[in-house]
């Protein structure tokens, strides 16, 4: 019961190295393609961190990012931003503009969301133990 998430490996399949940036045409799937890529087939590291980040959105939101209600100008990362101001790891890695982007690696990402869990985990222990007493 272990989720593992795939075929965001656009920058492994093409780049050298993580800081490296390459122009490439390979299919993506609209709405998941960082605007680099799907505009000009720039391809780096953050193109997939991009990707992950629409991902987290859509898992936090509980809402694909095909839903009727992202026609237009609003889109999943507009709608998660009005309701949540703060810094969602999401928000950060799936800014329009790479240099905006969480400079982070993917390893980074999962220590940070295991951290995440960790304390959402205390806190709602903390929480059941102190409404029993």
């Amino acid at each position: 019961m272990t989720a593992h998430v795939a075929d965001f490996g656009i920058a492994k399949l093409l780049l050298r190295d993580d800081n490296s940036m390459i122009i490439a045409s390979m299919p993506g799937t609209h709405g998941y393609m960082a605007p680099e890529y799907g505009t000009f087939g720039m391809a780096s590291c953050k193109t997939d961190m991009f990707s992950f980040g629409i991902m987290l959105l859509e898992v936090f939101a509980g809402k694909r990012l095909t839903n009727p209600m992202f026609v237009g100008e609003l889109s999943i990362r507009q709608w998660v931003h009005r309701g949540f101001p703060t810094e969602l790891i999401g928000l950060l890695c799936s800014s329009n503009s790479p240099c905006k982007r969480m400079s982070m690696t993917m390893s980074d990402v999962a220590v940070t969301s295991k951290k995440i869990k960790k304390d959402y985990t205390h806190s709602m222990l903390t929480a059941a133990i102190t409404a029993t007493q």
